[in-house]
C-alpha cells in the first residue's frame, strides 16, 4: 500500500486530486484508522489540496460507536511502534489509547449491510481501494458471489480489492485480475485491454507461494562479528522495526564510533522518531569525521526542513548538490522549498532538473531514503507539481 498502490494512485488521480477508500466490514475502526495514519505519515506533504475520503462500514452498532470514540486498549496498540503511539493517540486513564482529531476527521463510519443493500459511492466517482478482509467467509457462496460483483461494479477501473490473507476468488469471480507486489497476493479490476488472469492461473501461483521459505527454514548462525550487528540493524531498519535497529546500532558504535556510516544509519532512525535534536548532533559528528559525504547534507536537509529551518534546509540541500549532482532527491526538495516560499520561478527550475535526471534512470529503480518510491514515481510528482502551478 506505501511504497506501490498509494503512489500509483496519486499519479492516477492528479487530475481530481481524490483518493477514495472503504474499509467494508471495520469492526471498531482499526483498519481504517490505520490507513488514515499510513497516508497522513507517509503523503500528507504531497497531498495538501487532496480529498482524502475513508470510509468505515459495519452491520455492528456498537462497534461503530467505539470506532467513532477512538478509544482502544493497550492490547490494541502491541503492534504500533512507539512513535506511532505518541504521534497519533493520546494516552487515556486505565491505560487506553485515544486517536487524535486529525486522523479521526480523515474516517468517516457508517452502518451499512453487505447483503442485499445499494452499496455506498463517494461524492464523485468510484472507490480506489476496497478493503474486505474476512468477512465474505461467513456468507453462504452465492451471499459471497453477489458481494464481489458488487465491489467490481463500485471500484474504479485499476481499483484493488483486498481481501483475507485465507481467502481466494477462485471459483467466486473471475473478472478481477490476481496481481503480486512484493510477494503479496491481491486483487485489481482490470483497466481497458489489461488481461485478466485466469482462475486456471491461480493454482500455479499457489505453487509459487508454496516455494516461498519460511523463517523456519533458515538456519542461523549464532556467533556474531562486529559487522553483523551492522547488518542485522540495516535489515530492522528496512523492516521498520525502528526499536531493534536502534539497539543493534548503539552496540556497533560502541565498538566503532568513528564508522560515518553507521552514524549515518543513526541519525536515520532518530528522523524516523522525530527526534531531530539528536539527529542534528549526530550529523555534526559524521562531519567531523568525514566533511565532504553528500549524504550527510541529505539528512540535515530533512532534519531542518522538519524543524521549519527552511533557509538552513536550502543550504544543505544546495551543499549536497556541490558535492553531488546527480542526486535527485536534492533537487525535489529544493523545488519543494521554492515553491513553499513563493519563488516560483526558481521552483520551475529545480523540479525540471530532477525531471532530467530521473529520466536517465530506469522507471522501476528505486529512490534512496523514500518509501518506496521508484523514479518514475518522483518524475511523475515533479511533473504534477509543474502542472499545479502552471495552472496558478
Amino acid at each position: 500500500l506505501k511504497e506501490n498502490i498509494i503512489p500509483e494512485i496519486i499519479i492516477k488521480n492528479s487530475s481530481d486530486m481524490r483518493i477514495n477508500i472503504w474499509s467494508a466490514g471495520c469492526s471498531t475502526g482499526e483498519e481504517p484508522y490505520s490507513i488514515a495514519m499510513l497516508i497522513q505519515e507517509n503523503f500528507a506533504f504531497l497531498l495538501p489540496d487532496w480529498s482524502i475520503y475513508i470510509l468505515g462500514t459495519d452491520v455492528c452498532n456498537n462497534a461503530l460507536g467505539q470506532a467513532r470514540k477512538g478509544i482502544y486498549r493497550k492490547r490494541a496498540m502491541r503492534l504500533l511502534k512507539e512513535y506511532e503511539k505518541n504521534r497519533y493517540f493520546e494516552e487515556e486513564p486505565g491505560e487506553n489509547f485515544k486517536i487524535n482529531e486529525q486522523i479521526k476527521k480523515m474516517v468517516e463510519f457508517r452502518y451499512f449491510n453487505l447483503v442485499g443493500e445499494s452499496y455506498p459511492l463517494p461524492e464523485t466517482g468510484q472507490w480506489d481501494i476496497i478493503f474486505c478482509c474476512n468477512v465474505t467467509i461467513y456468507f453462504k457462496l452465492e451471499t459471497t458471489k453477489r458481494v464481489i460483483d458488487n465491489y467490481y461494479k463500485n471500484l474504479k477501473p485499476g481499483g484493488y480489492l483486498f481481501i483475507g490473507y485465507s481467502e481466494t476468488l477462485q471459483n467466486i469471480n473471475d473478472e478481477f485480475e490476481l496481481i503480486e507486489i512484493n510477494g503479496n497476493f491481491l486483487y485489481r479490476k482490470p483497466e481497458c485491454g489489461r488481461k485478466i488472469l485466469s482462475v486456471q492461473d491461480v493454482s500455479v501461483l499457489d505453487k509459487k507461494i508454496k516455494k516461498i521459505p519460511t523463517t523456519e527454514s533458515v538456519k542461523i548462525d549464532t556467533t556474531k562479528n562486529i559487522n553483523e550487528l551492522y547488518n542485522e540493524a540495516l535489515e530492522m531498519f528496512i523492516k521498520e522495526d525502528f526499536d531493534g535497529a536502534m539497539e543493534k546500532i548503539t552496540k556497533y558504535l560502541i565498538l566503532k564510533p568513528d564508522n560515518e556510516t553507521a552514524r549515518l544509519l543513526l541519525i536515520r532512525l532518530y528522523i524516523e522518531r522525530e527526534n531531530f535534536k539528536n539527529a542534528l548532533e549526530e550529523s555534526d559528528k559524521v562531519i567531523k569525521i568525514n566533511p565532504l559525504l553528500d549524504t550527510t547534507y541529505y539528512l540535515r536537509g530533512i532534519i531542518h526542513k522538519n524543524l521549519g529551518n527552511i533557509t538552513m534546509s536550502l543550504d544543505n540541500f544546495k551543499k549536497l548538490l556541490y558535492l553531488n549532482k546527480n542526486f535527485p532527491l536534492a533537487y525535489y526538495y529544493i523545488a519543494e522549498l521554492y515553491n513553499f516560499l513563493g519563488n516560483i520561478d526558481d521552483a520551475v527550475k529545480q523540479y525540471q532538473n530532477a525531471i532530467k535526471l530521473l529520466d536517465k534512470y530506469p522507471d522501476d529503480e528505486p529512490l534512496e531514503f523514500t518509501t518506496g518510491y521508484r523514479a518514475k514515481i518522483l518524475r511523475d510528482i515533479c511533473k504534477i507539481q509543474l502542472k499545479k502551478i502552471a495552472k496558478e
